[in-house]
This record gives structure tokens, C-alpha cells and sequence, in this order.
């Protein structure tokens, strides 16, 4: 199942402000948001950890030993 995170919570996974949320996928440089209602977006949680992965390599052991431990 695709979850879905609200801009506050995108920037608790990713430490970034939410005003650097949104110039970044204005620069093309942070996951597009997808659309969730007339005035509501969010970010496919599988996307942002990607991105965290890929922009913070020294998290990448830490994930993997997350992940094994699951």
C-alpha cells in the first residue's frame, strides 16, 4: 500500500523547512508532491526515502541495518 505524507510530516523525515520543501521540487531537486484533493498534496513516503537515501549516504548503512532487523 502507497502511503501518503502531509507536508509537516515530510519535513520531520527529511529535516528539511517546508518553505525548502517546496523550492526544491521548484528546482526539480526534491520528489514531486502528488495531488490528494481540491487543495491538498503529499508525497509518496517510498519517494522521500529514496530521496534521504540518495542526498545522505551515510544513512544508507543505518537503513540497511533498519531494515534487516524487520
Amino acid at each position: 500500500m502507497i502511503k501518503i505524507l502531509r507536508v509537516k510530516e515530510v519535513s520531520e523525515l527529511t529535516g528539511l523547512s517546508i518553505p525548502s520543501i517546496y523550492r526544491l521540487q521548484n528546482l526539480g531537486e526534491f520528489p514531486s508532491s502528488v495531488k490528494i484533493g481540491l487543495k491538498a498534496v503529499g508525497w509518496r513516503e517510498s519517494d522521500l526515502k529514496q530521496w534521504v537515501l540518495n542526498n545522505n549516504p551515510h544513512l544508507v548503512e543505518e537503513s540497511d541495518n533498519e531494515m534487516a532487523s524487520e
